[in-house]
């Protein structure tokens, strides 16, 4: 299985690689260049070398990510302390090489789109949520990767909540290419660079194969869909299906159990989760999902890169985020993790941590 630092990496580098159309940005105010970003289409093709830091994570600091891309194809290669790992999408399926392991791993393509891989995805979806929640601003002009760039900065408003901190970012003048940014939240900071970029280059089509050794051993994941099991069961069936003991919220006079899920996933992705739907007068009030997984058996601290509230839920450290339309309450107990997803706006979190203290295990 792939190590949780290179799925980190890849996952990483990935979210930052933010693409855009062509353009003289000097014609446009801040607002209208993150509109017209919003709107351009993914047409690019480069190459291109990039470093990436991120508090936290030590393993970071010495890879080079390089980069090739051409319209929907891609290949990146992340050369660090445990080798090299390098990712493939020709446009039909991604191919996941890990040196150290001698392993691949292939997927479907389509089966990833719900996954957000997609760099414009990626910048659409962050650009969406600061241009209400941040001001926005043109600082200057630079230079990175010898290429004119124009930098920006967004910077969070005091009175607005928001899953991105601070932002600054250099964007390329005549690609509109974001060749470096640097995020704050917190006390977390993470930058991303382009040292070497070079647009329109000349590729061949091995570029987006992968000519691995013979004894590499290449794990096909399949078709997901098949290996995911999902049906109806009862409160009753929790424990059996999970292996373990679990608690829930019992019906209340104020609400009550609407349906319960169960979930599988087989292979080295595998995990087990529950979700329970509850409802209040016959309106959704909110979920709560019990999750098991098989890629770690210890759960490991990572960098609280989330505005949300650290809060003592049933003595054990949970996070409660409140970002506009995004409210939830998680936290971790007796090898499960526990996550409530508030649906009714005007449900409370007091309201909300009474119900968990009073949880029951199920019988």
């Amino acid at each position: 299985m792939l190590g949780k630092n290179k799925n980190l990496s890849i996952l990483t580098s990935l979210l930052f690689l933010f693409l855009f159309g062509c353009s003289d940005l000097n014609q446009f105010s801040p607002e209208e260049v993150i509109s017209n970003a919003l709107e351009d289409e993914n047409d690019i093709s480069y190459y291109g070398e990039m470093t990436m830091t991120l508090d936290g994570v030590d393993e970071m600091e010495n890879e080079v990510i390089k980069e090739w891309r051409h319209n929907e194809k891609t290949r990146t290669e992340i050369n660090g302390p445990d080798g090299l790992v390098m990712t493939v999408n020709d446009g039909k399926s991604i191919t996941v090489y890990e040196e150290k392991e001698s392993k691949a791993y292939k997927i479907e393509h389509i089966q990833l789109e719900e996954l957000h891989f997609d760099p414009k995805e990626q910048v659409d979806l962050i650009l969406k949520l600061i241009r209400d929640t941040h001001d926005i601003e043109t600082v200057g002009e630079d230079k990175i990767a010898g290429r004119p760039a124009l930098h920006m900065a967004a910077t969070k408003r005091k009175d607005q909540k928001s899953l991105m901190g601070d932002l600054e970012f250099w964007i390329d003048k005549e690609y509109w290419m974001v060749l470096k940014v640097k995020s704050t939240s917190g006390d977390v900071e993470s930058n991303m660079e382009y040292t070497k970029i070079k647009f329109n280059p000349k590729m061949d089509q091995s570029t987006f194969a992968l000519d691995l050794p013979e004894d590499v051993e290449i794990e096909d994941m399949g078709n997901i869909e098949e290996q995911q099991v999902e049906a109806d069961i009862n409160v009753k069936d929790i424990p059996e299906k999970l292996k373990q003991p679990a608690i829930y919220i019992p019906d209340g006079e104020t609400h009550h159990i609407s349906s319960v899920t169960y979930t599988e996933m087989e292979g080295d992705l595998g995990f087990k989760d529950v979700t329970i739907d509850y409802k209040q007068k016959d309106l959704p009030l909110m979920t709560l999902t019990i999750m098991k997984s098989e890629l770690e058996n210890e759960i490991e601290e990572e960098p609280d890169v989330f505005d949300g509230e650290k809060v003592k839920i049933r003595n054990e450290e949970g996070l409660f985020i409140d970002l506009n339309e995004l409210r939830s309450l998680s936290w971790s107990e007796a090898g499960l993790h526990y996550s409530i997803s508030f649906i009714d706006p005007n449900l409370t979190l007091e309201e909300v941590k009474v119900w968990v203290d009073e949880m029951e295990e199920i019988k």
